[in-house]
């Protein structure tokens, strides 16, 4: 959940008896797994959100896929529907064609994770539903100053130039002087070409390890195991690949389900 930036409060959920948690993930995509590990909620998925961009059509058009895909996996959880972005002017999804929740019986929201409008209320409502208390709600609780950073003195500190491949270099080595005032070690290194590249984790390494004739060696590659591709059944995928691209594309429907 996105926190506040000028507010020092955080918030909690106030019962009795217990504390509900909610755990919420999202696919990233159109389509998600049979077992539900793409939604981020594995196999004892208890609720769950779907969000749509109201800036974006074809993120309203996958409500319908994702509400499918979601109650194949878990049937009867409470989902609530929200819809992103309600903080943009130029929205494309507008408020009365959000349709869906209401032939789903869905709870839907209207939210802004960038200004926290209504951010609270999806979690407010599946806290409810999952506790059976109607009546749960966030209270605010003082929150807890964080403990004072403190910066080891002594630590070894190693200093590296990066790029040095590059021809047009800009900052020449004789112009790289702050590691002598500080009395730091200093690379010049090239991570693209491995250019003295393990030299300054071989200098940590003695340091840390108090033994100056630490050195690397070198590991025997494990060799890939071999992959084998049936050809026959990439045949036949192939095959249906070429037979879908000849069907006709289906009328555009916002909850069409494919």
């Amino acid at each position: 959940m996105l926190k506040k930036r000028r507010k020092k409060k955080r918030r909690r959920w106030r019962r009795r008896e217990k504390k509900p948690v909610l755990r919420h993930g999202h696919g990233g995509s159109s389509r998600a797994p049979d077992d539900g590990e793409g939604f981020g909620l594995g196999i004892h998925g208890q609720c769950a959100i779907i969000m749509f961009d109201v800036t974006a059509r074809l993120t309203y058009k996958n409500v319908p896929v994702w509400h499918r895909d979601l109650s194949r996996v878990w049937e009867n959880i409470p989902i609530v529907l929200c819809g992103n972005k309600v903080d943009v002017k130029n929205r494309q999804v507008k408020a009365k064609q959000v349709t869906f929740h209401r032939k789903k019986n869905l709870q839907c929201y209207e939210i802004s994770a960038r200004r926290n409008y209504n951010f609270e209320k999806p979690f407010v409502y599946l806290a409810r539903k999952l506790a059976g208390d109607p009546n749960l709600h966030l209270v605010e609780e003082v929150a807890v100053v964080p403990p004072e950073m403190c910066i080891r003195d002594g630590i070894p500190i190693v200093l590296c130039g990066n790029k040095v491949d590059v021809k047009n270099r800009q900052v020449k080595a004789k112009q790289v002087t702050f590691h002598r005032k500080k009395n730091l070690q200093c690379y010049e290194i090239s991570a693209k070409r491995n250019y003295n590249f393990e030299k300054p984790f071989v200098y940590l390494a003695r340091k840390l390890a108090g033994d100056p004739n630490l050195h690397l060696v070198e590991e025997v590659a494990v060799v890939p195991p071999e992959v084998h591709i049936d050809v026959v059944a990439q045949l036949k995928n192939e095959a249906k690949i070429a037979a879908a691209m000849s069907q006709p594309l289906p009328d555009d429907d916002e909850d069409f389900i494919m």
